[in-house]
């Protein structure tokens, strides 16, 4: 219903992630671009998740991304999964809160706006 309202209101496809937590949402809205529709239960976050490049998390972007590649870890199963004090010691804090993100990990409230995000080419 909120893509039809979209489309129907702005006239713009959207592409929609459900997902247990607010990351992995992130994620699962770009994963069928554009007009997507991606749904993330609860117990296939670690199928949905693994696979996918490191890339795929916010925040890791293409230097972050060649240091984890030069480490020999090269998709999200695989942070998820690396010695934790690898990753600090490479990384600091950072490094923690990207491992806690691979392992699904995330607290962070969702937050309602009352302003509409409109991303520009």
């Amino acid at each position: 219903m909120i893509k039809q309202d979209v489309l129907e209101v702005v006239g713009l496809t959207c592409s929609v992630g459900c997902a247990p937590n607010k990351p992995v949402a992130k994620i699962a809205s770009a994963f069928q671009k554009p007009d997507g529709l991606t749904t993330v239960k609860p117990d296939g976050v670690i199928d949905f998740l693994s696979p996918l490049p490191v890339e795929k998390i916010s925040g890791v972007g293409r230097k972050t991304e060649k240091h984890l590649n030069n480490l020999g870890i090269h998709t999200i199963g695989e942070l998820a999964y690396a010695a934790p004090d690898l990753i600090k010691s490479e990384f600091g804090e950072v490094g923690i809160r990207m491992k806690f993100l691979a392992k699904r990990v995330d607290e962070e409230d969702v937050k309602e706006r009352e302003e509409m995000k409109i991303d520009r080419l």
